[in-house]
């Protein structure tokens, strides 16, 4: 009766207020059928991107996921990932928000991995990402300020390892 009127359950229509993060880790497959972690490798180019849901045109219902990965360098195809992670986003859930979250999750993992002293090639099909890192962290970064907030301070640990990151288009 109520779905006539066009008065549905709430839950139909805001799904993504309660939206946490889940992160996994990508295995790459190996000879045996039995994945094993090679680890990141700092001096390898990094991939990035960031994708809407089935329902992406709708904000309330929309959901987005993020991934960054790692390819071996081989003149052979099909190139497999030798490290990665994708998840889901937290909070709200934009593609460019998605993005970015790709971009921190993957700084992240360049933090934590032991090499010192390398330079990172890390690549995005986002021109927001791409441009707002260009600018540098005394840019004010608009409603996603806070996702921000946390790249630039992976951005300042990896300085401080002797690091340095480029990103491209």
């Amino acid at each position: 009766a109520f779905f006539m009127r066009g008065l549905v359950p709430r839950d139909w229509t805001l799904r993504n207020l309660g939206a946490t993060e889940e992160v996994y880790p990508l295995v790459p497959p190996s000879q045996n059928g039995q994945g094993e972690e090679e680890g990141l490798d700092p001096t390898q180019p990094i991939f990035l991107d960031g994708s809407g849901g089935r329902y992406s045109s709708d904000n309330r219902v929309r959901r987005c996921g993020w991934a960054w990965v790692q390819t071996n360098q081989s003149e052979t195809y099909p190139l497999w990932h030798t490290a990665g992670e994708y998840g889901t986003l937290p909070g709200t859930q934009t593609v460019p928000r998605a993005e970015m979250w790709a971009l921190y999750r993957a700084l992240l993992a360049l933090v934590e991995c032991p090499d010192t002293d390398f330079v990172s090639d890390v690549y995005s099909d986002s021109e927001v990402v791409c441009k707002a890192y260009a600018k540098g962290p005394n840019t004010r970064h608009g409603p996603n300020g806070e996702i921000w907030d946390q790249i630039w301070e992976c951005h300042g640990k990896l300085i401080a390892k002797g690091a340095h990151v480029r990103l491209h288009k």
